[in-house]
């Protein structure tokens, strides 16, 4: 796994289009700085949460069904 941080945050465009309401999960990698959408707003995605230590998992691919 690439270490890193996951934050929540509109873009400019996305703000002027939709207002405050648009905001997508972003991900920046500490290796690189270079920052990737995760989900976009609205969005759906399959996760599992590890129930001894909290840690979150999210498929980054929409389902297919």
């Amino acid at each position: 796994m690439i270490a890193g941080e996951a934050f929540v945050r509109g873009t400019f465009w996305g703000f002027l289009i939709f207002g405050l309401s648009h905001q997508n999960l972003w991900f920046r990698r500490h290796d690189t700085q270079k920052n990737d959408v995760v989900i976009d707003s609205g969005d759906t995605r399959a996760g599992h949460v590890c129930a001894r230590c909290g840690a979150v998992a999210i498929n980054r691919f929409r389902r297919t069904w």
